[in-house]
């Protein structure tokens, strides 16, 4: 048992060290205090199960490698970080937004950006789109944190450490991967806090929890938008029982900007193991051998998945919403998407609870696959 217990392969031990390092570093002994609370406990457990990892989990290790994720399923990170294909890596794309991808063999391929869109009692805000009060660019500043320092972390520049990693087995016996994501405070005065998470059961899915710091503005909703449908050139949103194509939502619609938002209520979406579902799938076989302009501008390299949100059918007495739009032109450039209007815009909304959860999908299964 102790060769398992300190075998440097064990990340049940490199949790534990790791967790222990981040507390000890604390300058505020209450902080100490109530991480050595919570970390103790998931590492005494952690140690007296041994099985193997049920996945193989992906960790960061910069410069080459800066995401997280799981082999065969999600990968995740937030800029400078990127995830595209190996004939553009390293541009990293623009900033305040969380990119969320897939890992094959080896390679990664990015699929979306999600953005963070806090409502208040007043504007909406724009991660990707607010200028940084912190450097004056665009683009709210996100950075990784281990989760368990909570959402009071102060602004700090980007880093992709190993350590961030809350990485433990559930009573349950599946392992879940974590890292927190620190969000520079918005000019609504909103100051959200993400959880991103995979369950080993669903390496497919990344769980996106929200909290909000002692500080925040009072966050009536905190909405996480998909904001690039149109990479992978997505035409069909797939709702209960109807399959609505973007050229029928939006027959008459040109120019460089958004289609109008169009909403679809809580009785329009799947009804399914307790949670509502929608999803996006393009109308190509394959969408990677579109190329949309000269040197691969656009360019999407992956395969054609189908991407959904889902979230539990609780909270009945409040409004649980999907809202799309389109675009009949490529963001920032102009040109047109081959094939016509694509969704670009994805999202679940409801009213903000602390804690809630909204689950992205990126899956190879159908729709009905998934039980569409």
């Amino acid at each position: 048992m102790w060769k398992r217990f300190f075998d440097s392969r064990s990340s049940n031990f490199s949790l534990w060290a790791d967790n222990l390092k981040l507390v000890l570093r604390s300058s505020n002994f209450s902080l100490w205090a109530d991480k050595l609370k919570i970390v103790l406990p998931l590492a005494l457990f952690a140690a007296s199960s041994v099985p193997a990892p049920a996945v193989k989990w992906i960790l960061p290790d910069p410069p080459a490698r800066q995401y997280w994720g799981v082999a065969g399923g999600t990968v995740f990170t937030v800029w400078p970080g990127s995830l595209y294909h190996r004939d553009r890596r390293g541009l990293g794309g623009p900033r305040g937004l969380v990119r969320v991808g897939y890992e094959e063999d080896g390679d990664v391929f990015m699929v979306n950006y999600l953005a963070v869109e806090p409502v208040v009692e007043g504007p909406r805000g724009y991660s990707e789109l607010e200028v940084s009060q912190l450097d004056q660019v665009r683009g709210k500043r996100f950075w990784p944190v281990h989760p368990l320092l909570g959402p009071d972390v102060e602004p700090r520049e980007p880093e992709f450490r190993p350590e961030f990693t809350r990485l433990f087995r559930h009573p349950e016996g599946h392992e879940v991967l974590e890292v927190g994501i620190g969000v520079e405070p918005f000019r609504n005065g909103a100051r959200p806090f993400l959880v991103l998470a995979i369950d080993s059961r669903r390496p497919e899915e990344l769980v996106v929890r929200e909290l909000a710091a002692s500080d925040s503005a009072h966050i009536r909703q905190c909405i996480i938008t998909a904001t690039m449908g149109n990479y992978i050139r997505a035409r069909r949103l797939w709702l209960a029982g109807e399959v609505v194509e973007s050229s029928k939502l939006y027959p008459n619609f040109s120019g460089n900007g958004f289609a109008p938002p169009t909403v679809f209520t809580r009785d329009r979406l799947l009804l399914k193991d307790g949670f509502r579902w929608v999803a996006i799938t393009p109308d190509e076989a394959d969408p990677a051998g579109v190329w949309p302009m000269p040197g691969g501008g656009w360019h999407y390299a992956g395969a054609p998945v189908t991407q959904y949100w889902r979230a539990r059918d609780d909270h009945p007495e409040e409004d649980l919403l999907a809202n799309v739009n389109g675009r009949a032109t490529y963001w920032a450039v102009h040109v047109p998407i081959p094939g016509g209007i694509a969704f670009e815009n994805f999202e679940l909304i409801r009213p903000f609870h602390t804690g809630q959860e909204f689950i992205f999908g990126i899956t190879r299964k159908t729709p009905q696959e998934l039980g569409w």
